[in-house]
C-alpha cells in the first residue's frame, strides 16, 4: 500500500511536493476509511481548472512509465528524456527531476527514488526498513554503493564499482528482470499503480465487459450494484461484421441492459442510459480490480457526469469493499463531497497555483487548524482554503462583453 509520493521540478511543480496517504493521529473517526487503522483507503484532490491537477496525477504516470517501459527492446527516446521539468523559469530546465515513493509490503516498508535530467540518470536510492530504516544501495550516475555481504541483486551489473547498464534506465528496473527479490518487489507494486480518467471511458469500460463475461464473482457483485439503477443484468454480444476499408471482417460488442418493466424484463441497448449510469456500469471494473488484486487506482475528473450522492456512493462502496490493501485517489471538483459524514480531514487535498511565480502547490486540509464541521465546503467557496478559481479584476472582462 502506498504511504507517499514525493516528486520535484515536474510540469507545473518546481520545488518539493509529498502526497500522503498516513493517517493523522489527531482524528479518530472513520475507521472504515483506513487500512489497519493507520493508512487512508482514499483521498480526493481538489484545486481550480489549471492548477495542477493532472500534472499531479501526470507525475504518477511518468514515474510508472520510467520504471516499466526503460527497459523495452524498441529502439525510441529514453523515458527520462519524454518527461517535462517546470518551464516557467530560467533554472528549472537544467536541474533535476525527482520521484520517490514510499509503500508498505509485507510488514517492510521501502522508500525508492531517483533524480535525472533528459540524458542520464544523477542519483537513485532504496531504502528498507522493519524496525529502522537501512539503507539498500545509493547510485550516482554510474557509479553505485551497497553491501555486497547483504545485498546480491546488483552484482551482475556492475563492473569495477560502475554499472554496465544504459545511463538512463533505472538499475532496479533492469535487475527485476532477472527476478532480482527485492527489485521485483519495487516493480510489481508500481505495476499496481492502475490510472485512468473519468472522462475517457474508452480507456476503462473494456475491463469492465471483459470481467462481466469471465468473472461471475464481479458480475454478482456489479449486478447488486447495479439494480439500484433498474439494471438487472447485461447482455455482451461479440458480432462480426464486414469492414469496407480493410476488406476483412471485425468484431463489434453489442451491449443490451436488462431492465424490468410493467409487463416483466426488457433488453435495452446500453445507448438508451444516461451518462452517468454508464459511467457507473464502466467504473464497477477498475473498482473491483483494485479492491481484489489490492491495486492503487487513481482517476483524473472522478465525479465528472455524476450527481454528487451518486459520486458519495460510490466512495462508500470503496470504502465498505475495500477491506485489505486497496487504495483510491481521486481527482474532484465537486465540493459537496467535502462532507465529514463520509470522509476525514486527511483524506482531503488541494492543489493550488501560485499567481507570481505559475508554481503549483500540493498540501492538505490537515495542515489548517480547524475544528470539525460537517461539511468543509462553504469554507472551502470561500476560499479559506485556497485552490478556488478568482479574478483579480473584472474590468477587462466587462470591457469585452460590451464589445
Amino acid at each position: 500500500m502506498l504511504l507517499s509520493f514525493s516528486f520535484s521540478n515536474f510540469a507545473s511543480f518546481k520545488s518539493v511536493q509529498t502526497f500522503s496517504m498516513l493517517a493523522s493521529e489527531k482524528n479518530v473517526e472513520h475507521p472504515e476509511n483506513l487500512i489497519a487503522g493507520k493508512v487512508l483507503k482514499s483521498s480526493l484532490i481538489y484545486g481550480a481548472n489549471a492548477s495542477g491537477k493532472t500534472n499531479f496525477v501526470d507525475a504518477f504516470y511518468d514515474f510508472r512509465d520510467i520504471m516499466l517501459d526503460s527497459t523495452s527492446s524498441e529502439e525510441k527516446e529514453p523515458q527520462i528524456s519524454q518527461t517535462s521539468p517546470f518551464l516557467l523559469d530560467d533554472e528549472s530546465s537544467d536541474e533535476p527531476t525527482q520521484f520517490e515513493i514510499v509503500f508498505q509490503e509485507n510488514a517492510v516498508t521501502y522508500r525508492y527514488g531517483l533524480a535525472f535530467n533528459e540524458f542520464e540518470i544523477l542519483e537513485e536510492w532504496l531504502y528498507t526498513k522493519t524496525v529502522r530504516e537501512t539503507e539498500v544501495f545509493f547510485r550516482e550516475k554510474q557509479k553505485i554503493i551497497y553491501k555486497k555481504s547483504r545485498f546480491t541483486e546488483l552484482d551482475s551489473f556492475i563492473e569495477n564499482d560502475e554499472l554496465t547498464i544504459d545511463k538512463t534506465i533505472p538499475v532496479v528496473s533492469v535487475a527485476a528482470l532477472s527476478s532480482k527479490e527485492i527489485c521485483r518487489t519495487i516493480i510489481n507494486f508500481v505495476k499496481k499503480v492502475r490510472i485512468i480518467s473519468g472522462i475517457n471511458e474508452r480507456g476503462f469500460k473494456a475491463i469492465t465487459y471483459k470481467l462481466f463475461e469471465e468473472d461471475e464473482q464481479f458480475r454478482s457483485w456489479a449486478l447488486s450494484i447495479l439494480k439500484n439503477f433498474n439494471i438487472h443484468n447485461l447482455n455482451i454480444e461479440h458480432i462480426k461484421e464486414e469492414s469496407s476499408h480493410i476488406r476483412s471482417k471485425v468484431t463489434r460488442l453489442k451491449v443490451e441492459v436488462v431492465k424490468k418493466t410493467k409487463d416483466g424484463f426488457d433488453d435495452f441497448p446500453i445507448s438508451f442510459e444516461s451518462e452517468g449510469t454508464r459511467k457507473v456500469l464502466y467504473l464497477l471494473g477498475p473498482l473491483y480490480d483494485s479492491i481484489i488484486s489490492n491495486n492503487l487506482l487513481i482517476i483524473d475528473e472522478f465525479d465528472s457526469k455524476f450527481h454528487t450522492l451518486l459520486t458519495k456512493e460510490i466512495l462508500k462502496i470503496f470504502h465498505q469493499f475495500s477491506n485489505k490493501e486497496s487504495q483510491l485517489i481521486a481527482v474532484v471538483q465537486d465540493s459537496c463531497l467535502m462532507d465529514s459524514s463520509l470522509l476525514r480531514p486527511d483524506q482531503i487535498w488541494f492543489v493550488d497555483k501560485d499567481q507570481l511565480t505559475n508554481e503549483s502547490q500540493l498540501y492538505s486540509l490537515i495542515e489548517y487548524k480547524i475544528k470539525k464541521k460537517e461539511s468543509y465546503s462553504s469554507d472551502y467557496l470561500e476560499g479559506q482554503y485556497g485552490a478556488i478559481p478568482l479574478f483579480s479584476s473584472y474590468t477587462e472582462i466587462d470591457e469585452l462583453m460590451k464589445g
